[in-house]
């Protein structure tokens, strides 16, 4: 079914002050001002496409320079699109002198007014060559205590980074609060701004066009309900829980299907055991569908438990599960710590509880009308929150500064 939510005042963080957003004295100052976008870790993915598209439109000079171990997707498609893009190998340690050596030279030629670094090696790489050229430099962290909890001496290079950086974007309050509390950023700083998704691309689908994402998904027909997950098989995700409560699950509902998406990553050994505990008509793995309407639209419902408040930066599949009216199991970590209410918009579990996972999973298909209520709730919230007009806005006002 296609519902539309209707709009409501949007929530500010208590901490951190939102930048006006849409103001056309911004944009005319913006209006031909350069920035270059270096991004790493990246092959395809709608969120930076969406930016290049917004920016673009303030008629801001966009220059995207690309760090990656392979030739990105998006470097091609901005380039067909007539937006300036560059790609720069990064395949190894030895090949990061390579890298900086080639970036340092572009920025060089490009002489942009802004450098806006992206992710880890980005930031590491391009920042410190931005402020060697006197060039104002902002850094966009995308995860939160990643480092903190798994790599401790990457932590040194975040506080380096944030130190030679003139601003730091917090993809959510809780990494703008990891930045302050953590690593000692002055909240002046720091600027929060969530990542935004282009609604009118992410839509409920009804039952014709659900039927037929799942035929490109190869799911079976009698596979009923079908549960989703959407992470990488890597230890905090959560999925080690999930694994238990739905093998609970298929008690009850024989046909269910497990689907299993990004199932790639270092945990995946760890999970074998309990994987080969399912029988394997009850589940499905996929390393990776581009498309995520098929993704998405296949799934009956959907579960994302990282396995506490503070290791999900933001998590994109919180908005994307919603925004396609789908009812979900969270736990509070990202963004879901900003707008999920249990069962008004979504189903709240503890931390690490597979019994938790299974009983919600029981009440969701037990009650048809509290579930379509509450997926309904769902994408009503995301859309009054997460436009994607609202980040490039602020990601321009943030440039005018």
């Amino acid at each position: 079914m296609h519902v539309r939510a209707s709009s409501a005042k949007k929530n500010k963080s208590a901490i951190f002050t939102d930048m006006e957003t849409g103001n056309p004295e911004t944009d005319k100052l913006n209006s031909g001002k350069r920035v270059a976008i270096v991004i790493s870790e990246v092959d395809y993915s709608r969120h930076f496409l969406w930016i290049a598209e917004g920016l673009k439109r303030k008629n801001i000079d966009l220059h995207f320079i690309w760090l990656f171990e392979k030739e990105p997707e998006l470097h091609r498609i901005l380039s067909q699109r007539g937006i300036a893009s560059n790609y720069i190998p990064l395949k190894s340690k030895f090949g990061f002198i390579q890298a900086s050596i080639r970036l340092y030279f572009l920025l060089r030629k490009i002489k942009p007014d802004i450098l806006h670094a992206h992710l880890f090696n980005s930031g590491r790489i391009a920042i410190p060559i931005g402020r060697l050229l006197g060039i104002k430099s902002i850094y966009t962290r995308h995860y939160s205590t990643l480092h903190h909890d798994y790599f401790p001496r990457a932590v040194i290079q975040d506080k380096w980074i944030n130190r030679l950086s003139n601003m730091v974007v917090a993809v959510s309050a809780g990494v703008a609060d990891v930045l302050v509390n953590k690593e000692g950023l002055s909240k002046n700083k720091i600027r929060v701004i969530p990542h935004g998704f282009d609604f009118a691309e992410i839509t409920p689908l009804d039952s014709q066009e659900k039927a037929a994402a799942r035929k490109k998904a190869e799911i079976p027909d009698e596979a009923t309900p079908v549960i989703g997950v959407v992470s990488r098989f890597v230890e905090w995700k959560g999925i080690q829980y999930i694994l238990p409560a739905f093998k609970e699950f298929i008690q009850s509902h024989p046909n269910a299907l497990l689907v299993l998406a990004n199932a790639t990553g270092d945990y995946k050994s760890e999970l074998q055991k309990w994987l080969q505990l399912i029988p394997v008509k009850n589940i499905k793995m996929i390393e990776f569908q581009k498309d995520q309407g098929i993704l998405f639209g296949s799934f009956d419902c959907f579960i994302h438990v990282p396995t506490d408040a503070t290791i999900e930066a933001y998590g994109q599949v919180y908005v994307e599960a919603l925004a396609y009216q789908l009812p979900c199991i969270f736990t509070k970590s990202g963004v879901a710590a900003e707008f999920a209410e249990n069962n008004e918009n979504c189903v709240i579990v503890p931390y690490k509880s597979s019994e938790a996972i299974s009983q919600s999973l029981e009440k969701i298909f037990a009650d048809q009308r509290f579930a379509e209520k509450m997926a309904l709730m769902g994408r009503q919230k995301v859309l009054q929150v997460y436009d994607v007009e609202s980040m490039v806005n602020k990601t321009a006002a943030l440039y005018g500064e």
